[in-house]
Order: structure tokens, then sequence, then C-alpha cells
């Protein structure tokens, strides 16, 4: 009988978080199979057949005559990342994990109104911890984090760390 192997790749963006697992599972003419591969990072010989690589192989070409069609889709996923494609992909494809970015605001207001030269700093906290990150307003919008007058903005933060959720003040 003739067999087949298809393979599909992980990828992770900006990189792999520690501890990080995702499951493949063999889709045969559509439909999801039993078989699948936990990938962890680290070749095995339970089908991670290099770090972040799934191969499934050994699968029947034909069903009698008719050919058979193998994807591979991430079926358990990591939280804090959005997959890419969600639809299975066909052998050789990598299937690429990107890291969920969040923005966080503030505003500062003023009764009756800002003192002519006013400034104040605004610091990210992470979990309640200073992250050194701060904003000055000054009350003109800018590039630096004051995304409009007395408003400040830190983008592009990570939602998790590790499976849990990120609070930021």
């Amino acid at each position: 009988e003739m067999t087949t192997t298809i393979s599909a790749m992980k990828a992770w963006y900006p990189s792999a978080p520690e501890g990080a697992t995702v499951v493949f599972t063999l889709y045969k003419n559509g439909d999801a199979t039993d078989l699948t591969v936990t990938l962890d990072g680290e070749a095995d010989e339970d089908g991670e057949s290099e770090a972040w690589t799934a191969t499934f192989s050994k699968l029947p070409e034909y069903d009698g005559e008719t050919k058979n069609e193998y994807t591979v889709k991430e079926t358990t996923g990591y939280v804090g990342y959005t997959a890419s494609p969600e639809d299975a992909v066909e052998d050789g494809e990598t299937i690429t994990n990107t890291q969920n970015k969040v923005s966080v605001s503030a505003g500062k207001t003023w009764d009756p109104s800002a003192p002519e030269g006013a400034s104040v700093v605004f610091e990210l906290l992470k979990n309640g911890a200073e992250t050194g990150q701060t904003v000055t307003l000054n009350g003109e919008a800018d590039e630096n984090g004051e995304s409009e007058a007395w408003t400040a903005t830190f983008s592009d933060l990570p939602e998790y760390d590790g499976e849990e959720q990120i609070t930021y003040k």
C-alpha cells in the first residue's frame, strides 16, 4: 500500500513563550482525524520531527481509488496569541502565532484649567509594578505617547505573560 507523509510548521512572533505548547491535528479529506501532535519546541518520537514541526507519516495515500487529501490544523492554541491561518494548511506550510497586543490610555483633567506651562508624568504599571515606561503630558499631542491633549497612551503591550493576563494601570 502506498503511503504519504505531511508536515506543518509552527512559527511564533515575536518569539515562542517559555513553556508554550500547541496541538496540531491531522485532517483527512476535510475531516479531523484522531491523530494529533503536541508541539513544544523539542524534537521527540511522538511526531515533533524537529523543533516546532509536526510530521504525520505512513498515511494511506488512497482509499480504494480515491486519493486522500491531508491537511493540518492547529486545534489547541496558546493563550495570548492568535494563529494564522485559522484554516488547515497543506504539506510544508506554516501556522504563525502572533502575540496579542493591547493599548492603555489615561487622562489628566484640571479644574478649572491647566496652569500655564504645566506638565505631568504618567508611568505604566504592569501587574502593580513600575515598568519605567513614562509619558510626559504638557497639553500638546505628540509622537511620544501624548495621543491627544492631556491623554497618555502606552501601545503595543503584550496582553499576556505566559498564561496570565496582564493588568496595566
